[in-house]
């Protein structure tokens, strides 16, 4: 929060500069005075940010901190180093994953739309879309018009081919 706030500190430093960035001692550090000032009254001494990156795209940081001045060494720059790699790649293929469910969903109710504009200005909705839009448009059909068979629909559906078959109650 401090460094949004003053829009400078190691997080800041390391998601947009440097891959590693290390503070030993936030009380005489010089690189982000107001963040530096702030944080060493809360009690933090030492500081060490990690970009999270991959080969194409930068995640943010991560950050470690600690109450003792000079907590952090070479050492801990190294195993840092590897979580921070891991952490990125987890990151990246999360957001990935999401904006894929995300494409498909829009997809599917594009296709939801166009079956139901088909059926409500009278023309026969397409049959090469997929299952669960089908499945929609039949649905939406059996509301729109209580009356007709659901197995005579199907059979509208599908151009005549017996491969849905219902039983209504």
């Amino acid at each position: 929060e401090l460094q949004m706030r003053y829009s400078e500190g190691p997080c800041v430093e390391a998601a947009v500069d440097e891959l590693i960035v290390r503070s030993d001692d936030l009380r005489t550090e010089r690189r982000w005075p107001m963040y530096s000032a702030a944080a060493a009254a809360l009690g933090v001494r030492s500081a060490l940010s990690f970009k999270l990156y991959t080969s194409s795209q930068t995640a943010g940081a991560l950050n470690l901190f600690a109450l003792e001045p000079g907590a952090f060494d070479a050492e801990a720059e190294t195993i840092g180093a590897v979580l921070a790699a891991h952490a990125a790649a987890a990151i990246i293929a999360s957001r990935q994953s999401e904006q894929l469910e995300s494409a498909l969903s829009t997809r599917d109710r594009i296709g939801q739309a166009k079956g139901i504009i088909k059926l409500s200005i009278g023309e026969k909705p397409s049959v090469s879309g997929d299952l669960g839009t089908m499945k929609f448009q039949l649905q939406s059909a059996v509301k729109i018009d209580p009356q007709r068979e659901l197995f005579a629909f199907t059979r509208w559906v599908t151009g005549g081919a017996s491969v849905l078959r219902c039983v209504c109650h």
